[in-house]
């Protein structure tokens, strides 16, 4: 599992559940890793921070859900613009680096379709948002890309996966 290789290493086995970890690419970080989880006949991936990436489409094929994180380019170039307007050039530099190691909400989506996901949850939001009617500015175009339920996700969120069952069901802990 390493930069370069789209092989994968399953870290547990256990009581019919089989966790792989495969290598992402969030460079400068290194390493950096997704999971594909499969017990029964369910399965999900969880992108871990990527910029898009074909290994994680390869390990997301034909799963239940895929977690992705996203962020959208156009509301982080707005953060950018304020914080330098503001002299916060630390800020500002973090907010000009990460669109390039991250994914956008419409790439996110081009993965899942391709991949024949049946759901996508976005987690790991940059920048967080704080009520859920920004979420349609967050997701952009992701909707008219991917034909399937896209769900943005909060601290809190419990996704379920019963085996036999397509069913995903999601409930707010919190």
């Amino acid at each position: 599992m390493w930069a370069g290789s789209d092989a994968s290493q399953v870290v547990l086995q256990k009581d019919g559940l089989t966790i792989a970890a495969f290598a992402v690419d969030h460079g400068p970080v290194f390493p950096a890793a997704g999971y594909r989880f499969d017990y029964s006949d369910r399965s999900l991936v969880i992108s871990g921070d990527t910029a898009p990436s074909a290994t994680l489409a390869k390990y997301a094929k034909g799963v239940d859900v895929l977690f992705h994180e996203g962020l959208p380019t156009a509301m982080v170039s707005i953060l950018h613009n304020a914080a330098e307007r503001n002299g916060r050039a630390g800020m500002a530099k973090i907010l000009a680096d990460i669109p390039s190691y991250h994914t956008t909400p419409e790439d996110a989506a081009r993965i899942a379709q391709a991949a024949g996901v049946r759901q996508l949850v976005f987690y790991h939001t940059v920048p967080p948002l704080p009520f859920a009617y920004l979420n349609a500015a967050f997701l952009g175009d992701a909707p008219k890309i991917f034909h399937g339920p896209i769900t943005v996700s909060k601290d809190g969120t419990l996704v379920s996966l019963v085996p036999g069952s397509t069913a995903v069901t999601m409930r707010e802990l919190f």
